[in-house]
């Protein structure tokens, strides 16, 4: 019997992007499949696209860090999601593709007003954010509505947003 495939976006350095058909992922333990209906196009994609970043190791070849989409299976153990949820998430790697996997933790519920499109471009930026804040012992200012999707200017469409202040201390 074949395995399931997909449609996915190869990169090689030098050469044009194009499509091919890879197997589909199947979720693990502690996993989530994500129907991928956008993703974000970022830094580190596009120095891995140069190939002056390699992929983690275990990390797909498929370029992409950013999606958005819905749940489409889950994986034994993870307990946050059902499927069928509309979420963002950092994945490591494989986002431009149909499908693409994540850790249940690292997906995160799209607010109503944001779109596909909108909420694909926010998690790198946000997870950035907060990070150089902590690598530099900055204190931010972030505005929060669950889940932190603001830091990337979109809250304007976000409903009664609040603002707290990080502190992060090496």
């Amino acid at each position: 019997m074949s395995k399931p495939m997909m449609t996915a976006v190869k990169s090689v350095v030098g050469q044009p992007l194009t499509l091919h058909e890879i197997e589909k992922p199947s979720p693990g333990p502690g996993q989530v499949l994500i129907r991928v209906r956008a993703a974000g196009v970022n830094r580190p994609d596009l120095v891995q696209r140069a190939g002056k970043y390699p992929p983690p190791p275990g990390a797909p070849e498929t370029l992409g860090l950013e999606v958005a989409g819905d749940i489409e299976a889950v994986g034994p153990g993870v307990t946050r999601w059902k499927g069928g949820e509309k979420v963002c998430a950092l994945v490591p790697g494989g986002g431009y593709a149909q499908y693409a996997l994540a850790h249940e933790g690292s997906a995160m519920p799209i607010p109503e007003p944001l779109s596909y499109e909108e909420a694909a471009k926010v998690v790198l930026n946000s997870t950035l954010d907060v990070r150089r804040a902590a690598l530099f012992g900055e204190a931010i200012i972030v505005l929060v509505y669950v889940p932190i999707l603001t830091l990337a200017g979109v809250e304007g469409k976000m409903f009664k947003p609040m603002a707290i202040t990080v502190l992060f201390a090496l």
